[in-house]
């Protein structure tokens, strides 16, 4: 603990995964899947996991707060138990899986579907249908979000390829954002304990970073509250491609 409180590359590296995290909790969705690339140049991937679930908790509380019973409980109550099953599944496969294919299938399927919405968007002539809620893709969606986010803290990109297209306010897309994960990491806790990936330093580190991660968070809901929802789902389609393309990178040149 001493050594990461008195080295500036490791502080600062840690500062800025947090704020990340505290910017996409805060409403701009996808920035997060850059945080933890960032520890990796700092820190072993297990201690990153065990430092970042108790800081997105701590994050999901005043997300929860802030936009609280700004939710779409629909898409809410068809993902999360899918959702759960995902968790439990990761959690079988967190040793044993190889995250490149899964990060170069992740990445190929948001990068393609990401620049579909944005030439869409684009092109006012081909209006972009709003989807209603389907039961099915829904749980699919989950189910996904809850195994990626479990062995390689990815489940963003399966949760917006279904919540992005029901066409949601930005703070209601924020809002249920919000809610899905915050429900979403509570559920990973027994299991990455059960990993052993919780140490008593990275908890009290966790417990620096909270004025960091709160500070984030609201950065990033005073800006959702700025930006009107075109240019807001413009950006995070834009962030989606950014994501994808990263996770292609990974999933052919990572080690």
């Amino acid at each position: 603990m001493a050594f990461i409180l008195h080295d500036p590359t490791t502080l600062a590296a840690i500062i800025a995964a947090v704020f990340l995290f505290g910017l996409s909790k805060g409403g701009l969705v996808g920035l997060s899947l850059f945080s933890l690339p960032i520890l990796y140049q700092v820190m072993s991937p297990w201690a990153a996991l065990g430092l970042v679930l108790p800081i997105l908790i701590s994050q999901d509380i005043l997300t929860v707060y802030l936009y609280w019973r700004v939710w779409n409980l629909a898409l809410v109550r068809m993902m999360v138990p899918a959702m759960v099953v995902g968790v439990g599944l990761g959690y079988l496969c967190a040793r044993v899986i190889s995250n490149r294919g899964l990060f170069l299938v992740l990445g190929l399927v948001s990068t393609v579907f990401a620049l579909r919405e944005i030439w869409l968007m684009r092109h006012k002539h081909r209006a972009r249908k709003i989807l209603p809620h389907q039961p099915w893709p829904a749980a699919i969606a989950g189910m996904m979000s809850g195994f990626c986010s479990m062995i390689a803290n990815a489940g963003g990109p399966p949760y917006q390829i279904y919540a992005m297209p029901r066409g949601m306010e930005p703070r209601m897309l924020a809002g249920t954002t919000g809610l899905f994960f915050a429900l979403m990491n509570w559920t990973k806790v027994p299991f990455f304990a059960a990993l052993g990936v919780f140490s008593r330093e990275n908890l009290v580190l966790a417990a620096l970073m909270i004025p960091v991660s709160f500070l984030a968070t609201y950065t990033g809901v005073w800006l959702v509250a700025r930006i009107k929802k075109r240019p807001f789902y413009l950006g995070v389609y834009g962030l989606m491609v950014l994501v994808g393309l990263k996770l292609i990178y990974d999933g052919i040149f990572a080690t």
